[in-house]
């Protein structure tokens, strides 16, 4: 990913006009967005790099107006996951999803500093899907980025700067109190901004919720395990994949063993350019990528025939799918924010003591120690975290998926006591991000339109069912 320049000048964004906004003294300029089949506003917003000095940020801004206001201008800001991810290319591929919400809200897309057009952090991406199984991507990006960012204060892209922005742009746009929705860091985010400036924020919805004290890199072993532990569960109780394959989780687990004890190097073919590729398969190459892929229901519905193939020396299936998810989350994504807000408010929180809990499971603290080694590159100090209110009066609707790999239903369970007007919706079944599953969509929208979670029958959601089990290339069975 070639580090993109970020613009300060409003209209001059692509796919803006120089047309004004309707709202009077708007920063925002008439453009088209793509995925969204309306007409939206782009533009910028300026503010501090550091609160009182001189030089200045540019925040791309995109908004899609509501079609009815009623009398009263209600907004929905979009904080997107990473951190990184700029919000201006993740959302947009939730239309569907936001459609019958942006009736009645503005939708507001931040590219939070360090991501998207706002003063990007960019990382050179390398097209190395060998390189996911043998580890150490993190490193390597951190190694290869730092030297492109040098002379810049990393320091001042943090979580704490993050939410003076967001209050920069509800300013800027001339909105009172905003409904706000997270997902995954933007969770963290979300819950920073209403702790700081709770006559800001009318309601929150949180999905894949991300608690302060949910250290990135410092349980990924442990809750992927039990997100692994879920799905085995689930085959062995569904039985067409029991009978196709009996005593998946220990077949996995000397699957492991074998690696562990002999990696195996295998000639491949790329799955998008049909090009040789030599890998070489490690054990926690392979259990890393195991992880990933429950990211995505559709993915981890593969993964028992994925995982029975990998037994049997077919690896194709398994490059194909890591080829897929790698492409999704590279989309959008700015690394260097990652490691900017990760290294100082993440990583110096972690202790020999999550390290051992960590060593204890199948991925075991792979994902730990990388953080930590690709953390000695980059130029930041350790920074706390701002604690949260012991209460939060803001109403709340809790989203979480049961076998959510990195932020399972129980961290949004150890938030709901500081939250006394929220309520937690479980989505059987899914994983990370349940926004757009079975009738979550709805949910939100009722939420919103409410002022709040009281009344609301959340029941329709122990219905979602996951893809069923593939059984074979040609699907799942009868």
């Amino acid at each position: 990913m070639v580090a993109r320049a970020w613009i300060s000048f409003a209209l001059a964004f692509w796919g803006c006009t120089d047309r004004r906004s309707a709202v009077e003294n708007s920063p925002l300029g008439s453009c088209v967005v793509r995925g969204v089949p309306r007409e939206a506003e782009c533009g910028t917003v300026t503010v501090a790099e550091v609160p009182g000095a001189s030089k200045q940020l540019g925040l791309h801004v995109v908004r899609v107006p509501a079609r009815s206001t009623g009398g009263e201008r209600r907004a929905l800001f979009l904080l997107a996951g990473g951190p990184g991810q700029a919000a201006t290319v993740a959302f947009p591929k939730l239309w569907p999803v936001l459609a019958s919400v942006a009736e009645t809200h503005d939708l507001v897309m931040v590219d939070v500093r360090g991501t998207g057009e706002s003063a990007p952090l960019d990382c050179p991406v390398v097209d190395d899907l060998a390189q996911a199984f043998r580890g150490g991507s993190l490193v390597a990006a951190a190694r290869a980025c730092a030297p492109l960012h040098a002379g810049k204060n990393l320091e001042a892209f943090g979580t704490d700067a993050l939410v003076l922005d967001l209050e920069a742009v509800r300013k800027s746009l001339g909105y009172g109190a905003v409904d706000v929705l997270g997902v995954s860091y933007g969770t963290r985010l979300a819950l920073a901004y209403a702790g700081r400036f709770p006559e800001s924020v009318r309601s929150l919805v949180l999905d894949a919720v991300a608690p302060p004290e949910l250290i990135l890199g410092g349980s990924f072993g442990r809750d992927g395990e039990a997100a692994l532990d879920g799905l085995f569960t689930e085959c062995a109780a569904d039985t067409s994949c029991r009978t196709a394959f009996p005593d998946a989780r220990a077949k996995y687990a000397l699957l492991l063993e074998r690696l562990a004890s002999a990696p195996t190097t295998l000639e491949l073919r790329h799955p998008d350019s049909d090009a040789p590729l030599r890998v070489v398969m490690e054990r926690n190459g392979l259990a890393s990528v195991v992880r990933s892929l429950l990211y995505a229901p559709e993915l981890a519905a593969l993964l028992p025939m994925t995982l029975s193939e990998v037994e049997r020396g077919v690896f194709q299936g398994l490059l194909a799918q890591t080829a897929v998810l790698s492409h999704s989350a590279d989309e959008g994504m700015s690394l260097g924010l990652l490691f900017s807000i990760a290294c100082a408010e993440d990583v110096p929180r972690l202790t020999e003591a999550d390290r051992a809990a960590e060593r204890k499971t199948l991925l075991g603290a792979t994902l730990l120690d990388e953080f930590r080694e690709a953390c000695a590159l980059w130029p930041v100090r350790p920074r706390p975290l701002t604690p949260l209110p012991l209460e939060l009066g803001v109403p709340t609707l809790l989203l979480s998926g049961a076998l959510d790999p990195v932020t399972p239903p129980h961290w949004a369970e150890r938030l709901r006591a500081r939250l006394p007007r929220s309520t937690h919706v479980v989505v059987p079944q899914a994983g990370h991000g349940v926004m757009a599953r079975g009738c979550v969509p709805r949910l939100v929208e009722r939420f919103l339109d409410r002022d709040g979670a009281e009344g609301l029958d959340v029941s329709c959601a122990a219905d979602h069912k996951r893809p069923a089990f593939f059984l074979d290339r040609g699907g799942p069975g009868p």
